[in-house]
């Protein structure tokens, strides 16, 4: 499939799950469609949810939308860190939150502004802390290496026209030991081509669906091992209802997938970090001033603000006693700066920058900050990936507001952007 096909088939599915976002619609029949939550519940029930989960989560989170329950198969600790795969309006994040608890952590990707924007809105209202949600494409994840104990998704990954990639992402941010728990459509017969090009089917999660034995080649492929697919024949009744009139349950199944990625001895689907060296991250002290001094300035940020006396605020990444990457935080009441986030060029694309950034906002939320405000003149793609927006610069306090950097350290064409951490 061309590389203008996949795009088309993307668009065409952030439009469809755009207006449901935004209309309370759904994907996939008259059946499904309302917005009556009783409806969205009952569908969620059909297909596998309690009723005490169902009543669980903020009103408007569950859209009725998915094919399974992968919380059912998912085994999830206290303390785990879970990624959801298109996660939509947050109904199995917030599901795995109360499992991971406070000491956990989940993160959810979606495609979809309207969705990412629900979701937000969804955990706000729930007071959900340890839930966030990122703007992303699940075969281009922004999440970083090695960081998730368990990934969940619900009937999604049939969505992406590039499914190897998807498995490769995940196998990519997966722990080692780290498992898949997946609901989604299967296909266990090949589908004519007039209903594959179906762009209608292939919104609806039915004509993307991959044959079971070429998904456990692409799983194998990538490197996970103990994959088990398992096809549920009653889901027939309700993916009819999808699409009435058609053939498509002589085809299509939902199913559950799981796997295991190795917890030792692969780095498939992975790359090495520079010449195999670990990395330590912990508190900066005064003998690394001169460092973050000299790291900052070859990533031209500024420096004229900063003393020896005000290290304590820093955190570093450190590899065989070099340091390769920095972040500060200052507080301000209620609300944080975050500032100087660097990584050393060689050290990029490993993940080390979000690792920082997460190390600050939970600094941040230890010492009260309820939003952070920043600036930066070249990272706001990636920071609109971690959750933070683009704002005016006369909406940040008083006291951010008189900090140097925002007073002319920092050009005025830099971006202002926040982030909500309640």
């Amino acid at each position: 499939m061309s590389a203008m096909k996949h795009d088309e088939i993307r668009q065409a599915v952030r439009q469809q799950y755009g207006q449901i976002a935004e209309n309370n619609s759904c994907a996939c029949s008259p059946s499904c469609c309302g917005p009556a939550p009783t409806r969205a519940d009952a569908l969620s029930q059909a297909v596998g949810y309690s009723v005490d989960e169902t009543g669980a989560v903020p009103e408007g989170a569950n859209l009725g939308l998915g094919c399974g329950n992968p919380q059912a198969i998912a085994a999830l600790k206290a303390g785990e860190t879970v990624l959801d795969l298109g996660s939509g309006g947050g109904f199995d994040c917030f599901l795995a939150a109360r499992q991971v608890g406070d000491r956990g952590r989940v993160i959810g990707v979606d495609m979809t502004p309207a969705m990412v924007s629900r979701a937000r809105s969804n955990a706000e209202k729930g007071g959900y802390r340890n839930v966030e949600f990122r703007l992303g494409e699940i075969e281009n994840l922004p999440v970083a290496d090695g960081i998730i104990d368990v990934i969940i998704s619900n009937c999604v990954i049939n969505l992406s026209p590039d499914k190897p990639r998807v498995f490769a992402e995940a196998f990519r941010v997966l722990k080692p030991g780290g498992r898949l728990a997946i609901s989604d459509v299967v296909a266990f017969a090949e589908m004519p081509d007039e209903l594959r090009q179906d762009m209608a089917l292939l919104t609806g999660c039915m004509a993307g669906a991959s044959q079971i034995l070429a998904l456990e080649e692409m799983l194998k492929d990538v490197g996970f091992q103990q994959i088990r697919i398992v096809p549920k024949d009653e889901s027939k009744a309700f993916i009819g209802d999808w699409a009435p009139g058609t053939a498509v349950t002589d085809y299509v199944v939902a199913a559950t997938i799981e796997a295991v990625k190795p917890a030792t001895g692969s780095s498939v689907g992975r790359e090495a970090r520079p010449k195999g060296a670990p990395i330590e991250m912990r508190p900066a002290q005064p003998g690394d001033f001169p460092d973050i001094i000299s790291l900052l300035t070859a990533c031209h940020l500024p420096t004229d603000d900063l003393s020896v006396a005000e290290i304590d605020h820093f955190v570093v990444v450190v590899s065989a006693n070099a340091l390769v990457g920095v972040c500060g935080l200052e507080v301000f009441g209620s609300a944080g700066l975050p500032r100087s986030l660097a990584v050393a060029p060689a050290w990029r694309g490993h993940g080390i920058g979000e690792r920082l950034i997460c190390e600050i906002e939970r600094r941040a939320r230890s010492a009260g900050v309820e939003v952070l405000y920043l600036l930066t003149t070249t990272a706001q793609t990636y920071l609109l990936r971690l959750g933070y927006e683009d704002v005016q610069r006369d909406t940040v306090p008083a006291g951010i507001a008189t900090h140097p950097q925002f007073r002319g350290l920092c050009p005025a064409s830099a971006k202002c952007m926040s982030k909500r951490l309640v």
